[in-house]
């Protein structure tokens, strides 16, 4: 007999989408399977739309599990369903998004036979204006691809084995933007193995508030900068593991997102990145030099940088003087 899977499914307010999400979960191939919705304390009809699913779709080798909580975010709420959930194999899945009916099997299938603690996947686009795409992982060390930003860690992209999430720990409540990057980060610090499946496992809904839900607000930036600052603890601490090269990739993904913040007026939290690039570098005696190098071969963010020197300075002046 095959091994549990767990779905989790957190979900706030989605009654409209949340049908097509439980669907796609019906539909896999693969039995036995535990579906986890953990309602954030919704306001609209999510536990009607629940119940009369579940009394429509009863399946064998399908247990529904239904949890209701205070509003408290979508990562408390993937906490709620780990510490709920019973399978050897985890799957995050978000209520717009919709899985393959073979991804679980070709997720488990793909962990067997490398013995791997986590399997990363492709998936297909859907915006809102039925325009279609498709994502698939890029072909060199999943970890590496992260860092450099070539890795799209979306909460729905990959399976782990229960160990693994039980190993990294909670998701960080305190994050709702840019938690799902910092979970991916540290799950792939840890695992032994990690594979990769070069094909799409569902498709992502790609609504206009999913591509700004506040991103760029206050709250949201600092919600990304809370996730970075996680990820630089993480990689600092494996530094002996993981060597210099990967730290200084890092860098650049670091001081590609201050200039950015820079630019869309978020000095503050431009100044904290680029103080967690100058600790970073502390221990390295070329680090500055091939940080000032790497950010003038990309001229335009360089001299952003420099002409707002008044507010960017504490650090920038620190990085870029000699």
């Amino acid at each position: 007999m095959s091994a549990l899977a767990s779905v989790i499914l957190p979900t706030y307010n989605r009654a409209s989408v949340l049908p097509g999400a439980l669907d796609s979960v019906l539909a896999q191939r693969y039995r036995p399977l535990e579906l986890v919705v953990v309602d954030d304390g919704s306001t609209d009809d999510t536990a009607a739309v629940i119940a009369g699913w579940q009394r429509e779709h009863a399946a064998p080798g399908l247990e529904v599990r239904y949890i209701a909580q205070p509003n408290a975010g979508p990562a408390a709420a993937r906490n709620r369903g780990i510490a709920s959930a019973s399978g050897d194999y985890l799957y995050f899945l978000d209520s717009d998004d919709r899985m393959h009916p073979d991804l679980l099997e070709a997720g488990v299938k793909a962990l067997e036979a490398a013995q791997a603690d986590c399997v990363l996947f492709g998936f297909d686009t859907l915006a809102a204006s039925g325009r279609t795409g498709a994502y698939l992982p890029p072909d060199q060390a999943p970890l590496l691809s992260l860092v450099d930003h070539d890795l799209w860690g979306f909460t729905s992209s990959s399976l782990k084995r229960a160990s693994l999430v039980q190993e990294a720990g909670p998701w960080l409540e305190d994050c709702h933007i840019g938690e799902d990057y910092e979970f991916l980060a540290r799950c792939l610090l840890i695992a032994k193995e990690t594979t990769v499946l070069r094909q799409p496992l569902l498709t992502v809904t790609m609504r206009e508030s999913r591509l700004s839900d506040g991103k760029n607000s206050a709250a949201g930036v600092a919600s990304r900068v809370r996730a970075e600052r996680a990820v630089a603890g993480q990689l600092t601490a494996a530094r002996s593991r993981l060597g210099d090269a990967l730290l200084y990739r890092y860098t650049g993904r670091l001081l590609r997102s201050a200039v950015n913040l820079c630019v869309s007026g978020h000095v503050d939290a431009a100044n904290v990145l680029l103080e967690i690039v100058e600790q970073l570098g502390h221990d390295a005696g070329d680090w500055r030099a091939r940080l000032r190098r790497q950010a003038l071969t990309r001229g335009r963010w360089a001299c952003v940088l420099l002409l707002r020197g008044a507010g960017v300075g504490r650090a920038a002046s620190r990085i870029f003087s000699s």
